[in-house]
């Protein structure tokens, strides 16, 4: 039997033509050479299936998973039964991994052994800018400290399934997700809660090791009313392993499912004015439908998200509309602040 490499990189590729070899390339650079990679193509009809056969047939450790469209839910499962790595990465085929990201991870493994690796993401190329707002410090979470880490997963946050190195053995690989083929929204929530549910413990490494593309041309860009059934299983699921974990995790997946609802809000209110109004009704109807309104009303949540689900239960539109134009201005004022920080930090550190 062929010995088992490190890590298994997965990567899930649909109609990405334009974007698909700048993440081959980062895998190809990578410092660190005990790996494989999982090419899932997903259907694609614009020739990206082409480039992931060219790539695996001078890269004696990728192979490629031709398959009919079925949805990035079943594409990632299909490249996790196939993964034989003792750890797994997921890559985004729009995304790209810094050329230390496998190293570093390894690195990570060796001196802790911890089930799960989480590290930074960029939004810039050349992973200069690394995201810092509600990112965990660095440092080995186990014990009581790991459950914080389930805490913040509960709450909605560091819920990507890109950015982590997991241990194999923890994901549910054996579990049949065909019923959830068209789950889009949430989707990394819903892989990561059984995972975090077998996992002791994280490292959470200080390293820019991902940049992240903002896809316009992204599933997950754009308000659809699809989303909000979306969240009502991805949100079933979170409070069912939160009151696993304990009260605490309970009380944080509270505040998880309003953040979950607040996004879709953003999302509404980006429509244009003669379809916002619709797209908040549709909002308020899931919420109502699923008691996730109350539930957020219940939640311990900030008191201007609060003000959003009031002025959505009452169906003040222009009120809603301008509260959440003012949340966003400060969203981007606090980004704008920790990239100064960071950058102060770096130049003068």
């Amino acid at each position: 039997m062929a010995r088992r490499p490190l890590f298994s990189v997965i990567v899930n590729a649909y109609n990405v033509r334009g974007y698909i070899e700048d993440a081959l390339a980062s895998i190809k650079a990578q410092t660190f050479e005990d790996y494989e990679v999982i090419l899932v193509d997903d259907g694609s009809t614009d020739g990206t299936v082409d480039v992931l056969r060219s790539f695996a047939s001078s890269e004696s450790r990728a192979c490629v998973l031709a398959r009919a469209h079925q949805g990035l839910l079943l594409a990632r499962r299909a490249g996790l039964r196939a993964a034989r790595g003792t750890y797994v990465l997921f890559l985004d085929a729009d995304d790209c991994l810094h050329k230390r990201a496998l190293q570093r991870c390894a690195e990570a493994i060796g001196s802790t052994g911890a089930d799960i690796v989480m590290f930074r993401y960029s939004r810039e190329a050349d992973f200069s800018e690394g995201e810092e707002t509600g990112a965990p410090a660095p440092g080995l979470y186990r014990g009581a400290a790991f459950q914080e880490m389930r805490e913040r997963l509960c709450r909605a946050q560091s819920v990507s399934i890109w950015g982590k190195a997991f241990r194999r053995s923890c994901i549910d690989i054996e579990d049949d997700c065909a019923p959830y083929a068209d789950l889009v929204q949430g989707e990394d929530l819903f892989q990561n809660l059984p995972i975090f549910d077998r996992a002791s413990s994280l490292a959470c490494l200080s390293d820019v090791l991902y940049f992240y593309r903002a896809n316009p041309a992204s599933l997950t860009a754009d308000f659809q009313p699809g989303m909000l059934d979306d969240y009502a299983v991805v949100c079933r699921r979170l409070r069912e392993y939160a009151r696993s974990w304990g009260a605490a995790c309970g009380e944080q997946a509270l505040a998880g499912e309003a953040g979950m609802y607040r996004f879709a809000l953003g999302l509404a209110s980006d429509r244009m004015r003669p379809a916002r109004a619709g797209a908040f009704e549709q909002v308020r109807r899931a919420m109502l439908r699923d008691g996730a309104l109350s539930r957020a009303f219940e939640a311990s949540i900030p008191r201007h998200q609060r003000l959003l689900f009031s002025l959505l239960l009452r169906r003040r539109w222009l009120l809603l509309q301008l509260c959440i134009s003012l949340g966003g201005m400060r969203y981007r004022l606090a980004r704008m602040l920790d990239r100064q920080r960071s950058s102060w930090g770096r130049h003068h550190g």
